[in-house]
Formats: C-alpha cells, structure tokens, sequence
C-alpha cells in the first residue's frame, strides 16, 4: 500500500466483523478529480467497476457510459484515463497473496517467488 497508493492497485481484504470469508476491494486512485470528490464528502465512496465483468476497461467516460448506459446515475467525467490499464487487484485476505487480474502494476512487483 505505502508503495502504490494511490495508485492503480486494488486489494481484496477480509470484509470487517466476519467470520464467513467474504471480502472486500479496496482502492485508493491517483486522479485529482476522484481525490477532491473524496476530500469534498470526507468518506469513501462504494461503487461497481466501470465495465462488466469480461469486457475491455474503459479509457472514458464515454466508454463507460457505453458500457453500461441505463445501469448509471451519474458519471464523473476527469478526462482520458492516464494510464489506459486497469488496477491490478491483489487477494491479501488469505495465508498467500494471489493476483486476480494483472493491470497497471506486473505481478513481479507485488508477489516475488
């Protein structure tokens, strides 16, 4: 965390207070239009990915709505996205650290065998 946050790394904890295993992604994103919303409402923001599951990530807003139209109340819209790759999501919430997808940061970096 201290090494990519913010940043695109997302992790999956234990959700807090449960003892059935369940878990939660956590991201904190390096985007000054995502980081004034956070410091606006002073707490984190629950949301979905910006694409369904199996479909190329979006790189705009306009994919975004795209990809999932009806599904959005609203869309914050901070330009292109820089880096044009999704987070790399790392599963921390059991005995080994697993990759689920490999984005932005390369496996090698996180998990060294």
């Amino acid at each position: 965390m201290a090494r990519y946050w913010p940043g695109p790394l997302t992790l999956v904890l234990p959700a807090r207070a449960q003892a059935d295993g369940s878990t939660l992604a956590v991201r904190a994103p390096s985007h000054e239009v995502a980081l004034a919303l956070l410091r606006a409402l002073g707490e984190p923001v629950a949301s979905s990915s910006a694409n369904p599951a199996g479909q190329s990530p979006p790189v705009d807003a306009d994919q975004v709505i795209a990809g999932l139209g009806d599904e959005l109340d609203v869309v914050l819209d901070g330009g292109p996205c820089p880096i044009g790759q999704p987070s790399t999501i790392l599963d921390v919430s059991g005995a080994t650290p697993r990759i689920l997808r490999e984005g932005a940061i390369p496996a090698a970096e996180l998990i060294r065998g």
